[in-house]
C-alpha cells in the first residue's frame, strides 16, 4: 500500500465533536474523543479508511495515542489491511516524537483491540505493567486497560535501567500530597479501597483542613520512616490563608507552626530561602524524590494548589507522576504516569499565590 497520511490539528473548543463526524469518526468514538480539555492537543491522523487519535497536555513532552477507528463511509478492508495501515501511522508518529526531540511515545489500549495491540508490540512498544494503583475509587467501569511505552533511542542512554516509582491516582480531590506521599513510599496495596483509606490516613496527619500543607506532608512522611528535608520560601503558610480553606487566617497559622513543630521533633530539615530548579536536580542526582507543589493552572488549567512526585530526569525533562487526571475530558492514567515535562516547564509551574507567589518542595529519601 502506498502511504499518505494526513493530519488534521483539533484544539479545545474547535468543534470538535461534528469535525470528527465530518471526518467519518463514529458518534461514540467523536463524543468521547472531542472531550478536550482547556490544555489538551488533538491530533486526527488518517490513513486511508484507518484513524489514530493522539491527544497530550500542552505542556506534557510526549505524545499519546488515545485510541484508533475505521472511518464511517470509507472503503472496507480486511484485518490484515488495517494492521498495515494503523502501522504505518504509528511510524509516522514515532518520526513526529522524534522531531520534536521527546523523550517517549504513549498508547492506551483495551483487551479488545488485538489488531491495534499486535501493531504496538510489533514497532517496540512495551506493554506498562503497573505497580500501584491507577484508578479512582468511584468508578466501576471494566478496567480491561493497558497503557504503552516507547521511548525515544536518542535517550536510550538514560532510560534504559529506570526505576519507576509505583503510581497512585488520588482517591479524592483533596489528597493529592497523601497520594504523592504514597507513591515515593511505595506502600501502595493495589487495591482502591486499601489505598483511600492509607491516603486518608496520611491526609489526616497533614491536613489544615482543606488540602496538606508542606510541614504537615513532610511530618507525615517522617512518620512512617521517610528521610525529609524542606526547601520553602517562606516561614508562613503557603496553601490555605485566603483560598481552599474553612479556616480563618489565624487559625491556619496556628496549624501550620503545630506541623512545623511536629515535623522538627520527627527529624525534618529545613530551610527557608530563595529557591532554584537546582534544588529538584540536585536532589534527584542524590537519589531523592522531591514532592512539589505546583499551580495546576499551566499543567491542566485548573487554577488551584497541588502536590505531585518528580523521580527522575531525562535530558532536559523532569519525569513525573501526576496523581490526578481529568476522567471527565477522556484523560487516563497513562496521560500522568510517567510524564515528562521540559524543566523550565515544570518551574514556572511550581509555585502557588495565596497571598504570594511561593515555592515548597520536599526531598524525599526512604528506604526503598
Amino acid at each position: 500500500m502506498t502511504k499518505d497520511i494526513s493530519r488534521i490539528s483539533i484544539e479545545p473548543g474547535d468543534n470538535g465533536y461534528e469535525r470528527l463526524i465530518a471526518l467519518g469518526v463514529s458518534q461514540e468514538r467523536a463524543k468521547d474523543w472531542a472531550r478536550l480539555g482547556p490544555k489538551m492537543h488533538g491530533t486526527l491522523w488518517i490513513n486511508g479508511p484507518v484513524a489514530v487519535w493522539e491527544v497530550h497536555r500542552e505542556l506534557s513532552a510526549h505524545l499519546r495515542i488515545a485510541g484508533w477507528t475505521c472511518l464511517c463511509g470509507a472503503q472496507e478492508v480486511d484485518e490484515d489491511a488495517q494492521a498495515i495501515l494503523l502501522r504505518e501511522i504509528v511510524e509516522e508518529l514515532c518520526d513526529d516524537m522524534r522531531s520534536r526531540d521527546f523523550p517517549l511515545i504513549k498508547a492506551d489500549s483495551w483487551a479488545d483491540e488485538g489488531v491495534f495491540i499486535d501493531v504496538l508490540r510489533s514497532s517496540g512498544f512495551e506493554q506498562v505493567t503497573i505497580n500501584g494503583n491507577p484508578h479512582p475509587i468511584e468508578n466501576d467501569r471494566d478496567y480491561s486497560h493497558s497503557g504503552w511505552l516507547l521511548w525515544n533511542p536518542e535517550y536510550a542512554s538514560e532510560t534504559t535501567n529506570l526505576a519507576i516509582p509505583a503510581y497512585e491516582h488520588q482517591k479524592t480531590e483533596f489528597t493529592c500530597g497523601p497520594a504523592s506521599a504514597l507513591m515515593t513510599l511505595g506502600e501502595i496495596e493495589g487495591d482502591p479501597h486499601t489505598d483511600f483509606v492509607n491516603e486518608l490516613n496520611l491526609w489526616r496527619q497533614a491536613t489544615y483542613s482543606g488540602g496538606v500543607g508542606h510541614f504537615g506532608l513532610a511530618s507525615a512522611l517522617a512518620d512512617h520512616g521517610a528521610q525529609v528535608e524542606v526547601l520553602v520560601s517562606t516561614t508562613e503558610p503557603i496553601v490555605g490563608i485566603s483560598k481552599t480553606t474553612m479556616l480563618g487566617k489565624r487559625a491556619r497559622i496556628a496549624l501550620h507552626c503545630e506541623h512545623m513543630a511536629r515535623a522538627r521533633e520527627l527529624g525534618v530539615a529545613s530551610q527557608v530561602r530563595e529557591l532554584s530548579i537546582e534544588d529538584i536536580t540536585s536532589a534527584l542526582d542524590a537519589g531523592r524524590h522531591v514532592i512539589a507543589l505546583v499551580d495546576l493552572a499551566p499543567l491542566n488549567g485548573e487554577d488551584t494548589p497541588h502536590w505531585l512526585l518528580i523521580w527522575g530526569r531525562v535530558g532536559d525533562f523532569l519525569l513525573i507522576h501526576d496523581p490526578w487526571y481529568d476522567e471527565e475530558f477522556g484523560e487516563t492514567w497513562v496521560e500522568t504516569y510517567v510524564q515528562p515535562l521540559h524543566i523550565r516547564d515544570l518551574w514556572e509551574a511550581a509555585q502557588w499565590a495565596d497571598d504570594t507567589h511561593e515555592r515548597a518542595l520536599l526531598s524525599v529519601r526512604t528506604s526503598r
